[in-house]
């Protein structure tokens, strides 16, 4: 007992007896784990109290909106796959031009984060371990060595332009916090690479890659994407155009970051490090010419066709044009080349329309935008000029639409008669009876003109101005409108060509697509930016091309003349082209069109000058011809519509065959043109003398019908000079008839106004007998021939005319000086 009692056992008082507290670690003794949940939860509300305090100082100061509505983005062009034509400076001077980061090479995402901000992906906009450490390196050096900028700060102070004081910098930090809540990270840093400044007037790494290296931020290599990364730094004292060596050596900073980071290995960063030492041992020169990244300038592309886009659309950063880069060097390249072989010609000019959609792919205002002696600023395309012949298809499809004109028909390619003005065809003849389709191919003028008179001078030409062709319309419209009397413009001339080449209906020229090119103005601008960018695309030519059209019937025909296409074959063949010389020889044009595309060319001086070259089957025509042939080498024409039909017409006329015709043949007429060959009639000739009678002298003679053919009397005056048998004379014993038929006064034309400069009027007689007298205002003038000049006075007159048979002719007209 007393051993047992008076002996203490260890389970009593040993480490291990059954009253012994185990031994803990300091975090489980309950004083510790108190005080360390104490920590916790006032770190918690403090972190709490801190978001309720930020939410309501963003919520009385909230991030302001107009920051983000002010970016003062310079505005691009791009063509229609994207690639640049044009960059124009801010209201600052300044190029910033917007990016979309997956548009981005990577490598420039990878450098730029490495060196500007290696967690920004993972802070909320401010980096507490880059303040923490800001802070010990500040003190331990005893001024500011590190700022602990983020990206998103950095984009808020270059949205602000606050100073760099303490101040500014907590607000950037707020201000930051607060734009990571509004934007998303890739937005961020989106934004910082269209903000960022890069050296002189470059902001954004779009603008330095184009500046620096002369290619676009998508194709950069890293070590390009490190050099431009370290950049924002300090760009006035890093530019590579001007201190390559220092820029090359901050590089070397970008690639340590990205070694430090593991993007890159020891082995690779040597090879992409640059050695100062190295390279003057080498005798590698940086400096001036040798310096590979001085700057370049901006891509400038068809100047002129952008600076009409850019002054349509003065609000959007970023504009997706319909321009064919491709297409467009190809086109300059041709026509330089075509221009050169020219002596005396100066300059081009060419549009390239597809003619589904209206799209413009391909705008060439001038050879040479730069040149002063030859005015390349001057947009051709937009210049008036005179057309030429290029409006005759034109009067020839609305000639087939309106039933005045049938496809098999002959037309009179003769002088005209019965007006004071005297055109002649290119080649200085008449060619007599012509077929209509003939005579578009083969452009004459004197058909055109007589084709002009059938439809109506006045009716034409409101056409023009319907049609937006004609801007300028003269003051005293006449017949020489369709040789180029006229000034047209060349976008407005190929726009209206698109209708035939449309088969009826004209489009508008587009210019841009008018789509969203995503940027960061895109997401910036949420609403006002998208509401624009979804807007109509730059077109020209809405309303006009609203005011007109052709029957496919009628563009089917112009197109089978234009393309050449021989009597035997119905369907269109090639390429449809027209022509068209300036009077003086000063413009040279071609107009060729497929269902597919529409091509202008203009070739010519700017000054006016002319030049014996200047015609537009020499000078215009093979650049047309060329480029039509490889935009569409294989034109596919629509087969011919319903209303052309087949069916029996005249051999002579071309019209449907009358009930006297001699000949008749298969040909094709129009649906909706009734008319029939009057040319061929009957008449009752006396059996006997062989003379025409009529009602008054046939009694009781016997008498034998008879078919001749009776032209109007121009057309009958030529044809019996060459060798026609005239109408045979009225039987002479006729009381009626008198002697025979007498003199017909074709001009002045009775009841007509003629307009007179010299005071002349051409006077034309058809007459059998060459004794012929006249007589003005009832005084005898003498004996004359059948054309002559006549000195008039302004006022009303009356002509008379007498042969030697006693036979005449009276007329009353009205004389006014110009």
């Amino acid at each position: 007992m007393s051993g047992s009692g008076g002996k203490k056992t260890s389970d009593s008082c040993g480490a291990g007896g059954p009253f012994t507290r185990p031994r803990r670690s300091g975090f489980f003794f309950p004083r510790t784990r108190r005080v360390f949940l104490r920590l916790i939860f006032l770190f918690g509300l403090a972190g709490a109290g801190s978001v309720v305090l930020f939410v309501g100082v963003a919520w009385i100061f909230p991030f302001p909106e107009e920051l983000l509505d002010s970016i003062p983005a310079s505005q691009v062009v791009l063509s229609r796959e994207g690639e640049i034509l044009r960059v124009y400076a801010n209201r600052n001077g300044d190029f910033m031009i917007p990016v979309e980061l997956k548009k981005i090479s990577p490598h420039v995402v990878t450098a730029t984060c490495a060196i500007e901000d290696r967690r920004f992906w993972s802070h909320p906009g401010v980096d507490p371990l880059a303040v923490i450490r800001a802070l010990w390196q500040d003190v331990i050096s005893g001024h500011i060595v590190s700022g602990a900028s983020t990206i998103t700060m950095q984009v808020v102070r270059l949205l602000e332009g606050r100073p760099r004081t303490l101040r500014a910098k907590i607000m950037e930090a707020f201000r930051a916090l607060q734009l990571e809540r509004r934007l998303t990270k890739k937005e961020i840093l989106a934004l910082y690479l269209t903000l960022a400044p890069y050296g002189g007037n470059l902001y954004g790494i779009e603008a330095a890659s184009l500046a620096y290296l002369g290619k676009r931020s998508s194709e950069l290599s890293l070590p390009e994407a490190a050099l431009l990364a370290g950049l924002p730094q300090s760009p006035a004292r890093l530019r590579p155009d001007r201190f390559p060596r220092a820029a090359l050596k901050r590089r070397n900073l970008v690639i340590k970051a990205l070694v430090r980071d593991g993007v890159l290995s020891e082995r690779e960063a040597e090879r992409y490090s640059f050695d100062p030492s190295e390279a003057e041992k080498k005798g590698i020169c940086l400096e001036g010419e040798y310096n590979p990244y001085r700057r370049r300038p901006f891509p400038f592309r068809a100047p002129h066709f952008c600076r009409f886009v850019q002054a349509r659309e003065p609000e959007r950063a970023l504009i997706r044009s319909t321009l064919d880069l491709a297409l467009q060097q190809k086109v300059e390249r041709l026509l330089r080349r075509k221009i050169d072989e020219l002596t005396g010609v100066t300059n081009a000019s060419c549009i390239v329309v597809e003619n589904t959609t209206g799209e413009v792919l391909a705008y060439v205002g001038s050879l040479d935008f730069w040149s002063v002696e030859n005015s390349g600023q001057v947009d051709g395309l937009r210049a008036f000029r005179s057309p030429g012949s290029t409006l005759k298809p034109f009067l020839y499809a609305l000639a087939y639409d309106k039933g005045v004109l049938a496809p098999e028909e002959v037309l009179p390619d003769l002088p005209l008669l019965a007006s004071s003005w005297e055109p002649d065809n290119y080649d200085r003849s008449s060619h007599g009876l012509v077929p209509a389709q003939e005579a578009l191919a083969r452009s004459y003028n004197l058909t055109a003109v007589r084709l002009l008179a059938r439809y109506g001078g006045q009716r034409f030409l409101d056409f023009l101005v319907r049609s937006g062709v004609v801007r300028r319309p003269p003051r005293k419209p006449g017949l020489s409108v369709i040789l180029g009397a006229v000034e047209v413009r060349p976008v407005d001339l190929v726009r209206a060509y698109t209708a035939l080449g449309r088969f009826g209906h004209p489009t508008s020229l587009r210019f841009t697509t008018g789509e969203i090119v995503e940027n960061p103005m895109t997401f910036v601008l949420r609403d006002r930016e998208r509401e624009r960018a979804l807007g109509e695309p730059v077109r020209v030519g809405v309303e006009e091309s609203e005011r007109f059209s052709f029957s496919r019937e009628a563009c089917y025909l112009t197109a089978q003349a234009l393309t050449r296409t021989g009597s035997g074959e119905w369907s269109p063949v090639g390429v449809a082209w027209k022509t068209g010389t300036s009077w003086g020889r000063r413009d040279a044009w071609t107009v060729a069109y497929t269902p597919r595309y529409t091509i202008g060319v203009w070739a010519g001086n700017f000054s006016g000058e002319s030049s014996p070259v200047l015609v537009g089957a020499n000078a215009a025509a093979p650049c047309a011809l060329e480029i039509a042939s490889f935009v569409d080498p294989r034109p596919s024409w629509p087969k011919r519509p319903e209303g052309i039909l087949e069916g029996k017409v005249c051999a002579e006329t071309g019209l449907r065959a009358g009930p006297f015709c001699p000949h008749v043949v298969s040909g094709r007429v129009l649906k909706n043109d009734f008319r029939r060959c009057r040319v061929h009639r009957r008449f009752p000739v006396d059996s006997e003398s062989g003379r025409l009678l009529c009602r008054s002298c046939l009694g009781e003679r016997k008498v034998t019908w008879k078919v001749f053919s009776v032209w109007p009397p121009d057309i009958e005056y030529y044809l019996e000079l060459h060798g026609k048998k005239p109408l045979p004379p009225h039987l002479s014993s006729c009381p009626v008839a008198g002697t025979g038929r007498g003199p017909r006064i074709l001009s002045p034309a009775p009841g007509k106004k003629y307009f007179t400069e010299d005071r002349l009027l051409p006077v034309k007689v058809f007459s059998p007998s060459r004794e012929l007298y006249f007589f003005l205002d009832g005084i005898m003038i003498g004996k004359k021939s059948c054309r002559f000049s006549l000195p008039v006075e302004p006022g009303r007159h009356s002509l008379a005319c007498v042969d030697g048979d006693g036979r005449s002719s009276f007329v009353t007209f009205e004389c006014v000086a110009d």
